[in-house]
C-alpha cells in the first residue's frame, strides 16, 4: 500500500501540470504548448508587422479541438501583448509545418 501511495504522489504533479496546459477532449490530440503557440503567433506576418518586430507577445493555450476540414487543431488562446498587458482571447488555428514546427493562423 505504501508503494502505491508513493507512486500516486509522484505522478500527481505530472498529471496536474499536463492538465494545466492545453486541454483537449482527446489526450492523443497533438496540440502546441504555450511556448510553441507563442512562437507560432509571433511568426504570423500581420502580427510581426503590426508590432514592429517586438517579440513581447505571449500566448497561453486554453483549449483545443480537432480542426474541421483540414489538419491541425483550433485553439482558444489568451494573448498578452506584453507582460503587463491585459489578456485578450483569440481563436487560432494551429497546424504542423513541413519542418514539424507549429504554424498559426488567426481564424
Amino acid at each position: 500500500m505504501h508503494v502505491h501511495y508513493a507512486i500516486f504522489h509522484t505522478l500527481l504533479p505530472v498529471v496536474w501540470i499536463s492538465m494545466a496546459t492545453a486541454q483537449s477532449p482527446d489526450p492523443r490530440l497533438d496540440t502546441p504548448d504555450d511556448a510553441e503557440a507563442t512562437a507560432a503567433y509571433r511568426a504570423i506576418p500581420g502580427v510581426a508587422a503590426r508590432n514592429g518586430g517586438q517579440q513581447e507577445q505571449m500566448a497561453r493555450v486554453k483549449f483545443c479541438s480537432p480542426g474541421v476540414g483540414r489538419p491541425g487543431v483550433v485553439c482558444s488562446v489568451a494573448i498578452k501583448k506584453s507582460a503587463t498587458a491585459a489578456e485578450r482571447g483569440l481563436t487560432i488555428y494551429f497546424s504542423r509545418g513541413p519542418d514539424s514546427a507549429w504554424v498559426a493562423e488567426i481564424e
